[in-house]
């Protein structure tokens, strides 16, 4: 019962970080993202181009405290691999074999010594101020993850060590 009830008060923690980051992000980065052209359902955004579909979604690290950003550009029919047919709308990275897919995240510098490639927030998840400090930064990328998508173009911040775990 004990262990319980402290799994429950971390999950509720946990939420509490990630509220405060997504109020950020509502403020932040879906605007920036709707002017970019893409349809905002955060966690998940999508433009579509006719020819190609962008998808760009933000991964939270299950033990809470830290984000990724996903980002996968598919081209033609959208169609599942058991034949099934996928929305444009509703089509979620992942879903689908993509023309090309990776992760865009910080620099070196900032990274996650456990997560390389990973956004950490859990030491400033409580400052609403360092928190659209950190959207800010994540919406500074967008020139990159537009370059990326066009032509594929690797940056400190896109790279095959972005897409690594532990």
């Amino acid at each position: 019962m004990r262990l319980l009830v402290m799994s429950k008060l971390i999950e509720v923690a946990m939420a509490s970080k990630s509220r405060k980051l997504r109020k950020s992000f509502k403020l932040i980065l879906e605007p920036a993202m709707a002017e970019a052209g893409y349809v905002v359902d955060c966690p998940n955004f999508r433009r579509d181009r006719g020819d190609t579909l962008d998808v760009v979604d933000i991964q939270f690290w299950k033990e809470g405290g830290a984000f990724i950003l996903n980002v996968a550009r598919y081209v033609g029919p959208l169609e599942g691999l058991n034949g099934f047919s996928v929305p444009r709308d509703r089509i979620e990275i992942g879903m689908l074999p993509a023309l090309r897919q990776d992760r865009i995240g910080p620099t070196k510098s900032k990274r996650m010594e456990k997560l390389v490639g990973w956004y950490k927030f859990d030491d400033i998840w409580d400052d609403q101020d360092s928190l659209d400090k950190l959207s800010e930064e994540v919406v500074g990328l967008l020139p990159q993850l537009e370059a990326w998508l066009e032509d594929g173009s690797m940056t400190p911040n896109i790279s095959p060590e972005s897409s690594t775990y532990p």
